[in-house]
């Protein structure tokens, strides 16, 4: 694959002194899409390089990107069948990017010296737009799946511009990854966790009831600076109203126009948890609605905004 200059072309023989080249027969540079980077860069994706270990390699849209395709200048498998970049490449408007290698398998060690090797797992690899991403693709620079991914069912990408992030799906498995399109750390991931599946019995005698007692917050390592809650689904204004007690580092604002509490102030995933298991719904009216209510839960570390949560409520 040879970078050419559009005022004034490339003449001679190719090379690796002035050509991205495979190292070995079939790898096939240059067979497979490239994606341009709204900055001028550019990726160039091959999963079949290295008897289908794949390579995804970033070019400086000035001078290009020479050289032997390796773990040095570009973002590699380690298992053959791993194919990365199989699953293309999605490009983010601000130029950085995510890619996509379903068929990535997992090597992990264990007591007797030897390794396991889980296949297809899944891997989605987030680049700088400006300096790339390159060497092998492990759990520390990389979204991964959590088991063996179905053929039929690939990793899924969700991209929210306006809110700079991005989610990331894998196959059956259920866990949604999100990250920032800024710097690809991942947000805090907000889970419920011990509540019943059923919805939240509310009786008008039963006064402020919390909403979600045991929610808890996992996969974040700094601070949070605000939660959201709403009732985001038939919500009655002048019915229906979330509270919390201030502490002395989280504040609440309840907006009783689109039915949110917003929770605002520096503090620990262990804070917000605890400041959000204690957010209570009351229903002020004598003859109230009894639509079931959805309550949705999510957090932000001010960079980076979580998955969203939900509780139902219905009336009794």
């Amino acid at each position: 694959m040879t970078w050419n200059s559009s005022s004034h072309g490339v003449v001679g023989v190719i090379s690796a002194a002035n050509s991205l080249i495979g190292g070995t027969a079939g790898d096939f540079v240059g067979e497979y899409p490239i994606y341009a980077l709204p900055n001028g860069n550019y990726v160039v994706d091959n999963p079949v390089w290295s008897n289908n270990l794949g390579a995804a390699t970033f070019g400086n849209g000035t001078s290009g990107v020479h050289g032997i395709v390796s773990s040095t200048n570009s973002l590699v498998g380690s298992t053959a069948g791993d194919s990365v970049g199989s699953n293309g490449i999605d490009v983010f408007s601000n130029s950085n990017y995510l890619v996509m290698s379903h068929n990535w398998s997992q090597v992990s060690g264990n007591p007797n010296g030897s390794s396991v090797v889980t296949p297809n797992v899944g891997a989605a690899t987030f680049g700088n737009g400006s300096t790339g991403v390159s060497g092998l693709i492990t759990n520390a620079n990389s979204f991964i799946g959590t088991g063996l991914l179905t053929y039929s069912y690939y990793s899924r990408v969700t991209i929210d511009n306006a809110a700079q992030t991005f989610a990331v799906a894998f196959g059956e498995q259920g866990p949604i990854f999100v990250g920032s399109q800024i710097t690809g750390i991942p947000a805090p991931k907000l889970t419920l966790f011990a509540v019943d599946p059923s919805s939240l019995k509310y009786t008008r005698s039963s006064g402020a009831t919390a909403v979600a007692p045991t929610i808890q917050i996992a996969n974040n390592s700094g601070n949070l600076l605000s939660a959201k809650i709403q009732i985001s689904g038939n919500y009655q204004n002048g019915q229906d109203l979330l509270a919390f007690t201030d502490t002395s580092t989280i504040k609440g604002s309840w907006n009783a126009l689109t039915g949110t509490l917003t929770l605002t102030g520096q503090g620990t995933a262990a804070d917000y948890a605890a400041a959000m298991a204690s957010v209570t719904y009351q229903n002020l009216s004598k003859t109230p609605n009894r639509l079931t209510r959805t309550v949705t839960f999510s957090t932000t570390d001010g960079q980076n905004v979580s998955n969203t949560v939900t509780r139902m409520m219905s009336f009794s």
